[in-house]
């Protein structure tokens, strides 16, 4: 694929182009905080959607044993992990079936824990559903974040109900060792917590550790998690609301699956469908050449950053397309920060205080772009910070 294309996006209602007046006041900023790709999909993908397009026909359609096949052997083949067919439930989206989750296994007031900071979603899907949020902030120490476990155990054994994590963790990059995951089913089968692991970007790994799915791990770990993954971020469909949960305890699925199908989330879309058999069968190649483009990119800034803006660093990327970059040298505000990145870099990034009070002097950037519109956006990075000495 040629990923240094650059492709207009802009009349396709793509939320990255045509938010930007809304969410920073102008339309002069690039782009670079959606967590979408400004990259082409795979060919064969492209090729499936427009066989189904010929199809004068769109009513409601069924996930059939080939759409769960494809995601078994994808688990298998990708991850190493041996599931069931009867574990998986399709659904419309992540973020519907962490909703569900949690409406599922917790009541009103109980308590349900995320490592800070955060993919913001998270936190307004636990303070609107009356659940308490309980903050087990990430030990950030040179570019690099680690897990408190002293803390982890201390909100654990005080009648934390859930603990939702994201692996590979956005926004900071993490991907979990086995270890890390080993202790954190440790505790929660200690304080019997259920575990609901967000591992969207699982496919996306830029550094030297694997992903590991939590629920992979052990006995334990299968009966106390419920997994929720999509192809949408690593063959960038997010627009066909295709997603998936893996839950391999009965009656964790029994309760789950009866809210799935009281709220009618299990219909999903006709073309995502297609979509995700059509990656998980044919678009591994695709993937490989993506992932080492991404790597590339991500090199890229942290070379640039460097050698240019050493007033501005990055965490250590082990995973995803979205880089953590630190301005807090700069010693602005996060009011500052949001004004200096729009009107004078003329940015369009997430600001890290978004993601909770650990990201303030933190902003999010999207790499999963054309080279040739990076090296736009850190040129004007530069410029803007040559400006404050």
């Amino acid at each position: 694929m040629d990923f240094d294309k650059v492709i207009d996006r802009l009349g396709t209602r793509a939320n990255k182009l045509e938010f930007r007046k809304l969410l920073f006041k102008t339309e002069d900023v690039i782009p670079l905080w959606v967590a979408d790709m400004d990259l082409p999909i795979a060919k064969e993908i492209q090729d499936d959607l427009q066989k189904r397009l010929k199809h004068p026909i769109f009513g409601y359609t069924h996930q059939d044993n080939e759409f769960i096949d494809a995601i078994v052997n994808w688990q298998k083949n990708k991850h190493g992990w041996d599931i069931s067919s009867r574990s998986v439930t399709p659904i419309s989206g992540v973020l519907p079936a962490i909703s569900v989750s949690i409406k599922s296994f917790t009541n009103e007031g109980d308590k349900i824990m995320i490592q800070t900071p955060v993919y913001h979603p998270f936190y307004n899907l636990i303070e609107k559903s009356n659940r308490e949020l309980v903050r087990n902030p990430l030990i950030e120490k040179d570019g690099n974040y680690y897990l408190d476990f002293d803390d982890m155990e201390k909100s654990l054994s005080a009648g934390v109900k859930m603990i939702i994590i994201s692996n590979p963790h956005n926004p900071v990059g993490k991907v979990f060792t086995i270890k890390e995951l080993e202790q954190i089913v440790n505790l929660c089968n200690k304080y019997n917590v259920k575990i609901l692991s967000d591992e969207i970007h699982a496919d996306l790994i830029t550094g030297n550790k694997p992903h590991i799915p939590i629920a992979s791990i052990s006995n334990e770990a299968s009966n106390l998690t419920i997994t929720c993954m999509s192809p949408t971020k690593s063959f960038n469909i997010a627009g066909l609301s295709v997603a998936y949960t893996i839950i391999e305890n009965k009656s964790i699925r029994k309760t789950y699956r009866y809210e799935v199908n009281s709220m009618h989330l299990n219909m999903v879309n006709t073309l995502g469908t297609e979509a995700l058999i059509s990656a998980y069968t044919k678009g591994d190649v695709w993937l490989e050449e993506l992932v080492e483009y991404i790597k590339s990119n991500v090199a890229f800034v942290a070379n640039f950053l460097k050698t240019n803006i050493p007033q501005v660093s990055m965490s250590n990327n082990e995973g995803t397309y979205l880089l953590w970059l630190d301005f807090r040298k700069l010693k602005l505000s996060n009011s500052e920060l949001k004004s200096f990145l729009i009107e004078k870099a003329k940015l369009g990034l997430n600001q890290g205080n978004s993601f909770g009070e650990e990201g303030s002097g933190f902003a999010r950037l999207n790499v999963a772009t054309p080279r040739v519109i990076l090296e736009k956006a850190m040129e004007q990075l530069r410029s803007a910070v040559d400006e404050l000495k």
